[in-house]
């Protein structure tokens, strides 16, 4: 059996459609406009090149595929696979957001984080933000949604992080079902102004509790340093003292006995 018909039996497996090619080799759709196609280079060891064709969409001009990998095994050439469907599955997510193609998007206009692409708000209610954090790091990719309020103490040092370590935080799941993560974030948008006047009121709450002092009963304005150095101070030197008057007892006592 062929390297070329390895490769086809192990997308099979793997549930990936595919076609051959009449010159014996596999070619896999990714888009629309997109395929990967495996050519078989060597009769004695499995090895394959792996190029990318693509076609315009508004010409139908077809681009000169582009070598782009070799892999020399039919496992290579599935996860070679699964890495660019994932690759295509997180781009197309990220437009939609950004273009709001879905019309469960209206309202929403989300922006890219500018050191890392696969994070994105969207401003909603007064202060809050809804935030989309794409992992793409394995086969099958997944965004996680947070609803966040910042703190009204919140500094330029907290919002170099995704999710502000003094922001008040609602998590809203991670989804791998693109289709479900749009129902989410038209229900998120809805009760936006709702979760954001909850989570204020709630950080407001826990500001305004007492302070606990002392179990001592004893507060911090009732604290005199002085007062506890002296006392520490007097009771050092009486103790020095009885010290002292306990050695001159001992001293006279051994004296009389040599003195018998």
């Amino acid at each position: 059996m062929s390297f070329y018909e390895d490769i086809a039996r192990a997308l099979d497996a793997a549930q990936i459609e595919y076609r051959v090619g009449s010159d014996c080799h596999v070619m896999v759709p990714i888009t629309s406009g997109v395929e990967v196609q495996f050519v078989e280079i060597d009769p004695v060891v499995p090895a394959a090149n792996v190029y990318i064709a693509a076609v315009d969409d508004a010409t139908g001009e077809e681009f000169a595929p582009e070598l782009v990998q070799v892999v020399f095994s039919p496992e290579d050439a599935v996860t070679t696979i699964e890495r660019y469907i994932t690759t295509d599955l997180v781009v197309t997510l990220i437009r939609d957001l950004m273009l709001g193609t879905d019309e469960r998007l209206e309202g929403l206009v989300f922006t890219q984080d500018f050191e890392d692409p696969n994070i994105l708000s969207a401003e909603v209610a007064e202060t809050a933000s809804l935030l989309v954090l794409i992992d793409d790091s394995g086969t099958e990719p997944e965004a996680r949604v947070v609803f966040e309020v910042p703190s009204a103490d919140a500094d330029a040092e907290d919002s170099e992080w995704a999710v502000a370590m003094t922001s008040e935080v609602l998590e809203l799941g991670t989804y791998s079902d693109f289709d479900r993560l749009l129902d989410v974030l038209e229900l998120a948008s809805e009760h936006a102004e709702n979760w954001e006047r909850e989570l204020t009121g709630s950080a407001r709450a826990m500001d305004d509790e007492p302070e606990v002092y002392d179990i001592f009963g004893l507060d911090d304005d009732d604290y005199d340093p002085e007062l506890e150095d002296d006392d520490f101070d007097d009771g050092s030197e009486d103790d020095l003292d009885d010290a002292d008057a306990d050695d001159d007892d001992l001293h006279s006592a051994d004296a009389g006995v040599e003195a018998q």
